[in-house]
């Protein structure tokens, strides 16, 4: 199966979307069959699957599983959610969700410290992640703040004419 997780890693960055999915759906119904539903390891197969499905545009439905994928595995605190979750606030940030991609790191980020060596990348990664999404949030957050503070003034201005 690690191969069909690295053929299916090839198609999608060939651009070969659908060849990509179709491996990886493929790759989820055989883990599931092999160890169970149970089986953690099939979290992050589904969590590729879930970025592939973003890639091509599907958004909303990637969003959906990897949420109601998080969800089931969530019951049980495993480390190997670490990524899943990582790829979930990617796909929250990418729409411009900051403040939900902030939120999801809140989870991600203690798993990953409490689970992970200092100087694993995987960790070094999710720091950055939390870093450049709360940054953005607050950007986000002051621009809107700035937006509010110019239609206020102009409102000012107009009303200054009209006498």
């Amino acid at each position: 199966m690690v191969c069909m997780t690295d053929l299916a890693t090839i198609y999608g960055d060939s651009g070969q979307s659908e060849k990509a999915l179709a491996l990886q759906m493929t790759e989820v119904e055989m883990k599931k069959r092999a160890w169970g539903e149970e089986y953690h390891g099939k979290l992050v197969s589904i969590s590729n699957m879930c970025m592939n499905l973003f890639r091509m545009g599907q958004c909303a439905e990637a969003e959906r599983r990897q949420r109601a994928n998080l969800e089931v595995e969530l019951r049980v605190e495993n480390p190997i959610t670490q990524l899943p979750m990582a790829n979930l606030a990617y796909m929250l940030e990418e729409e411009g969700r900051f403040d939900e991609a902030v939120a999801v790191m809140e989870v991600c980020l203690p798993l990953s410290e409490k689970s992970l060596s200092t100087n694993h990348p995987q960790l070094a990664s999710n720091r950055f992640t939390m870093a450049r999404v709360t940054a953005k949030a607050r950007l986000a957050r002051a621009k809107e703040a700035e937006g509010k503070r110019g239609e206020r003034q102009e409102r000012r201005k107009a009303r200054g004419r009209r006498r």
